[in-house]
């Protein structure tokens, strides 16, 4: 039996381009069984896969509003961090 793997490593702005690769590959019908994750790719990867019940179309959209309302800063907030 073959299995289809993916890696996604590290890196904090990597996190943005996982999104959008997993949401190319699911608009393509491409699926996984094997994840391998690091660092900023496991949060991602992680956070992806919690959306099992969801359509596979969804996720990265899904996964993508998790790290935008919910981890990313705006820039305002930088320009005010010491």
């Amino acid at each position: 039996m073959v299995k289809r793997a993916i890696t996604l490593g590290g890196g904090g702005p990597a996190a943005g381009l996982h999104i959008g690769v997993l949401e190319a590959l699911a608009n393509a019908g491409i699926t996984f069984d094997v994840w391998a994750l690091s660092c900023i790719g496991a949060w991602v990867g992680i956070v992806y896969n919690q959306f099992d019940n969801v359509d596979n179309k969804d996720r990265a959209k899904l996964t993508h509003q998790f790290f935008k309302n919910g981890v990313f800063r705006d820039d305002e907030s930088y320009r005010r961090f010491p």
